[in-house]
């Protein structure tokens, strides 16, 4: 679907962010588990619209063209400051924790 030159009017109105798993375990496949689970996934491939202020998601668009601009079209997305530095915020916490796999970094974590 991304290739398909109809999806011309959505391509500035939307920040594309592909996340790839591998299942391997390497740091990167670990970080893209974050955003999966973060982001509620299912299934790949899947399209979602997240709002990039809340990280609410906003619609399932569905495999299709038509459905994808059509989401697009009738999302309405806060226009907040900062989101991706409290997400950056949020993957070194969760790297972290990740990595200590202890009960005492989890209740830091949390609190």
């Amino acid at each position: 679907m991304l290739p398909s030159p109809d999806l011309k009017p959505a391509y500035e109105k939307v920040v594309w962010l592909y996340v790839y798993r591998d299942f391997g375990g390497s740091p990167e496949d670990l970080a893209a588990e974050r955003v999966a689970l973060r982001l509620g996934m299912t299934a790949y491939p899947q399209h979602l619209l997240v709002d990039p202020a809340s990280m609410e998601i906003l619609a399932d668009t569905g495999r299709s063209v038509a459905s994808f601009l059509d989401a697009v079209g009738r999302a309405k997305a806060s226009r907040g400051e900062g989101a991706a530095a409290r997400i950056r915020e949020a993957e070194g916490r969760a790297a972290a924790l990740e990595k200590a796999g202890s009960v005492a970094a989890a209740r830091k974590a949390l609190s």
